[in-house]
């Protein structure tokens, strides 16, 4: 079962941010803008690392409001796509829906979503990077 993308907002508050920063205020924007890539290239890593491939579409978006800046961190559920062998003379996998193993030279893939557990995975790691420490970010899954 494919389900919806994935979407995950992190929240930053601007006066903790301000504190941190000092007199640098104008650098706010900057530190989200740096955090937004690192988020963008942890979560890309971690698929890779544990899922054996970026597959799914990652973009980082930052906003100002009047509750502070926002980053959204928005990932694609992969799309739907055919599978055919390269190296082998057929595929051969247990197919799960159907309790039976498969055997063939291709299959049409439905398309995945992204694990939120790679993703908040992703952004820990980010947030590990971060240099101050009172304005953590909250992350929330919606």
């Amino acid at each position: 079962m494919v389900v919806g993308n994935v979407k995950v907002d992190v929240r930053l508050d601007k006066r903790a941010l301000d504190r941190e920063l000092m007199d640098r205020s104008g650098a706010v924007g900057f530190v989200i803008a740096g955090f937004a890539g690192n988020v963008t290239k942890e979560i890309k890593a971690v698929f890779r690392e544990r899922a054996g491939g970026a597959w799914w579409p990652v973009a980082s978006t930052v906003r100002r409001g009047t509750r502070g800046t926002h980053l959204t961190v928005t990932i694609k559920k992969s799309k739907a796509h055919r599978i055919v062998v390269k190296n082998v003379s057929q595929l051969t996998f247990f197919w799960e829906r159907e309790g039976r193993m498969f055997y063939g030279p291709s299959v049409n893939h439905p398309g995945s979503s992204p694990p939120e557990n790679l993703i908040q995975s992703g952004i820990e790691r980010a947030s590990r990077r971060l240099t101050f420490t009172r304005a953590a970010p909250r992350v929330r899954s919606d």
